[in-house]
């Protein structure tokens, strides 16, 4: 089975400062290619740059890219995901 990577928009809330990823494909559906280098150099070529880390609902950690103020999440759903590690209570 062939997986594409996943592009996801990403909003920010001024509220209180946390960035959420959506479950909306909008802002970058058109820079999907075969695989996520492929995807990452459209982005470039794009006016895109890569501008940290996000957390998604599912608590796992993935790319997350901007351009003019606009904010996308990109993985690959093939590659095993890095959990938000949690915080430990004291004892």
């Amino acid at each position: 089975m062939e997986f594409r990577p996943v592009i996801a928009d990403v909003h920010y809330s001024s509220t209180d400062g946390t960035y959420y990823v959506l479950n909306q494909f909008e802002i970058g559906k058109s820079f999907i290619a075969q695989t996520v280098e492929e995807t990452k150099q459209r982005l470039h070529n794009g006016g895109w740059s890569r501008c940290g880390k996000v957390v998604r609902h599912d608590d796992e950690v993935v790319e997350m890219w901007s351009s003019d103020s606009r904010f996308i999440a990109i993985w690959d759903p093939s590659v095993q995901p890095v959990k938000n590690p949690k915080p430990q209570r004291e004892r």
